[in-house]
């Protein structure tokens, strides 16, 4: 339904094509709507809650510093 609304543009055209009314259309979707919001909701809890694992990729050997003019130099 959703790709319906979303090819035709419109929901009275979806609609149409679906065989339903706008309005039933509409009150579908809405539902739907809502659902993913609620997922959405609950997805964001994790957000400040790191979980898994970190992955660091680095050189065997540290590279050489270089300042902000392209000098080398080994930090104490």
């Amino acid at each position: 339904m959703f790709a319906a609304v979303s090819r035709e543009r419109r929901f009275t055209r979806a609609a149409v094509k679906l065989g339903m009314s706008g309005a039933h259309v509409l009150r579908v979707i809405a539902l739907r709507f809502e659902e993913i919001n609620t997922e959405l909701a609950l997805l964001s809890e994790f957000r400040d809650k790191p979980a898994g694992r970190l992955r660091i990729t680095a050189p065997d050997a540290p590279l050489p510093a270089r300042c902000h003019h392209g000098i080398e130099f080994y930090g104490t």
